[in-house]
Parts: C-alpha cells; sequence; structure tokens
C-alpha cells in the first residue's frame, strides 16, 4: 500500500474538518512532508476550491460568538486559525452582525450556562473568558479586581 501524499493527505484532513491554509500547512509539516510538497498540496487544493480561509473563519466565529465568547476570545482564536488580524477583525465584525451579537447578553447567558451565582468568582470568571472589566463588574455585580 502507498504512503498518502500531500495532496491525498490534505484533503483527508479537510474532509474530516474545515482547516485554514496556516493550519493545514502546520499539520503536514508536522505529518514529516517537505516544505515544498507541502506549498504545492495548499496551492492545489486552494486551486480546486477545498481551502477558504476566510469562509471557514467566518463560519467559526459565529460559532463561537453563538457559545457565548467573548469578542476578545473569538479574535484571538480566529488569529490562532492563523489568519491575520485585520481578516481576523473583519470576519469577527461580520460574524457579530449577522448573529446579532450582544457581549452583555454573552456574559450573561454564560454564567447562567455555568450555574455560577453573581459576585467575585463569576466576575473573575468572565474576566478570564476575556469579556471587558467593566462587562464583568455589570453583570456579575461585583468588581473582578476588588
Amino acid at each position: 500500500m502507498a504512503l498518502l501524499g500531500a495532496y491525498e493527505t490534505g484533503l483527508k484532513l479537510l474532509g474530516a474538518r474545515g482547516r485554514t491554509r496556516a493550519k493545514l500547512a502546520e499539520l503536514l509539516q508536522a505529518r514529516g512532508f517537505d516544505p515544498i510538497e507541502v506549498q504545492a498540496a495548499l496551492d492545489r487544493l486552494d486551486r480546486l476550491g477545498y481551502l477558504d480561509d476566510e469562509a471557514h473563519g467566518s463560519a467559526m466565529a459565529r460559532a463561537w460568538l453563538l457559545e457565548h465568547r467573548s469578542r476578545a476570545d473569538v479574535l484571538a482564536r480566529l488569529e490562532e486559525l492563523g489568519l491575520a488580524s485585520p481578516v481576523a477583525s473583519r470576519i469577527l465584525a461580520q460574524a457579530i452582525e449577522e448573529v446579532g451579537y450582544r457581549e452583555l447578553f454573552a456574559a450573561s447567558a454564560l454564567l447562567a450556562k455555568r450555574g455560577l451565582p453573581l459576585g467575585a468568582k463569576a466576575a473573575r470568571f468572565l474576566l478570564s473568558r476575556g469579556f471587558p472589566e467593566e462587562l464583568c463588574e455589570k453583570v456579575a455585580g461585583f468588581s473582578p479586581e476588588g
């Protein structure tokens, strides 16, 4: 049985889950493929329409926002996918508009989901999830610093 090449491996990885070009490159290189072979495979996958960083980033941003994650957390996650900061910011802004995201509601819903009572612990929890300090204080009724 012949071993799969970088293109076939990349196609298989994309079949399991969408990925950005940068993340797919990391995975292929971690599997020992030569950088030139990885680049050729990525170019072929891109030409065939299997790679679309913006579409993947947009889908992930919407999903994360619907999980009641903070804007800062979603932006960091988009950048971890390998999206440039300006692209990630634009995708986040579009996703916020598309899902009607409101950070105050997201923080409140996250506390309810976790069953955390209002107070210092809830404020620290929200702060650790990337919510702004003022919002944490407003939602939890307690300053995370105090």
